[in-house]
């Protein structure tokens, strides 16, 4: 190459730059429109899931008052029965009898429903414990079973996903050798339902009959992606919390309604599902801690489609985060908080795995789904709206006076002349 050649691209190298790149202070320049089209996308969104949760609200108030027929539904003459899985570890014995309590208090409870509980091998006294339950609770249900997680599995993490595994492969093996269970039996028709539920939580009146009422208003297809979950309401015992715990339990509850159910971000705590897509998505994975979000991605894994959260229509109340005193209530507050930050962190680990194996669609929508919903909505947003807004408030008048106002004569330019205001 010739040096006048390069002396043409020594001049020409400025220019290009020039034209493709911003400087700082152009994009000060426009700092108060961005601010101001973000803060009412922002507010936009807000008015969604405010709309959103509204329309949950009335949807549970009306379902109050709703007269269930299950018989004029199942015209197939298919016997359902449902599987109910919780698990506990340190809990009080008191609140594990409450949740339960709940489940014995549905409808044909005796008739088509087992509730299976998980012990883990270092809980206190499971003997004694495991005792007492079935003495109360073996002529409640259907069936009643009780399982202990040993330590020391392949692959094993302590923690709840991990005990729902084999707890729910266990409840199974046992429901299918147990030759009066309907389970195998080729002369009946029979659908098993699945619920994983937590230990301090309260069943809604008519959970199960709610559950089976939709479960018969969707077509055969949908029945083999869908994932059913109730609004959760985080509200047992919150007016004696302190006010980050009532905060957050509020947060919770709208942020379900509003976006995590509506936009089929995913599951949380307490949802139901057909034996068939459990079995078909290998149960839960034993080495993540949060089976409830990854659980939409694993399933829809085995059913090569996106999976989709259709909402039931009757509450259930979970409790907050709770501790002895003031102190203690702050440290179990931020240990949850900790928990759902590695949890998240984890689960967004787990999608990058299965990204490629996930149908195209599929995978892009749950990454734009969850980066906005976590990373923007959650972490963002807030904060965002909060110093961007304080920001351009101090800044004040250097903030506003932008070259695109003066050229359209649209303000004044910046005179070196003190403000009548100033002097």
């Amino acid at each position: 190459m010739s040096t006048d050649s390069l002396d043409k691209v020594e001049v020409l190298k400025p220019d290009y730059l020039a034209h493709v790149s911003l400087d700082l202070e152009d994009i000060k320049d426009f700092a108060l429109e961005i601010v101001t089209i973000v803060c009412i996308i922002l507010h936009l969104l807000w008015a969604i899931a405010v709309f959103n949760a509204l329309r949950y609200t009335y949807r549970l108030r009306k379902f109050a008052h709703h007269k269930i027929d299950l018989d004029k539904l199942n015209t197939d003459f298919v016997t359902v029965k449902h599987v109910v899985g919780l698990c506990i570890y340190k809990e009080p014995q008191a609140l594990i009898m409450d949740t339960i309590d709940s489940i014995a208090s549905q409808p044909d409870a005796k008739k088509k429903i087992t509730c299976v509980i998980g012990m883990e091998a270092g809980t206190p006294d499971k003997e004694a414990r495991e005792k007492e339950l079935h003495e109360k609770y073996d002529s409640q249900f259907d069936r009643f079973i009780v399982t202990v997680h040993p330590k020391g599995l392949p692959g094993d993490i302590p923690g709840k996903c991990s005990n729902l595994n084999y707890t729910s492969r266990q409840a199974i093996k046992i429901l299918r050798r147990d030759k009066d269970y309907p389970l195998n039996r080729k002369d009946k028709k029979v659908e098993v339902l699945v619920t994983t539920g937590d230990c301090d939580s309260i069943f809604g009146e008519r959970y199960f009959d709610a559950l089976e009422e939709d479960y018969w208003k969707i077509s055969s297809e949908q029945r083999t992606y869908t994932v059913w979950q109730s609004p959760l309401f985080y509200c047992m015992n919150l007016d004696k919390s302190p006010f980050f715990v009532r905060v957050t339990g509020l947060l919770r509850a709208f942020f379900m309604m509003g976006y995590l159910i509506p936009w089929n971000i995913n599951t949380m705590s307490i949802f139901s599902l057909t034996l068939k897509l459990l079995e078909d998505g290998e149960y839960t994975h034993p080495s993540y801690q949060m089976e409830d979000i990854i659980a939409l991605i694993r399933w829809s894994l085995a059913v090569r489609r996106r999976c989709v959260i259709r909402a039931i229509p009757v509450a259930t109340l979970s409790g907050p985060t709770s501790g002895k005193n003031y102190c203690d209530e702050w440290y179990e507050w931020a240990r949850q908080v900790r928990r759902w930050t590695i949890g998240a962190a984890e689960v967004f680990h787990y999608f990058a795995i299965k990204f490629f194996r996930l149908p195209a669609m599929v995978s892009f929508s749950f990454a734009c789904k969850f980066v906005f919903y976590y990373g923007f909505l959650l972490c963002i947003a807030s904060v965002y709206t909060i110093v961007a807004s304080s920001v351009l408030t101090i800044r004040g008048k250097a903030a506003c006076s932008h070259n695109a106002s003066k050229k359209d004569n649209l303000v004044a330019p910046v005179s070196n002349i003190p403000d009548r205001f100033e002097v």
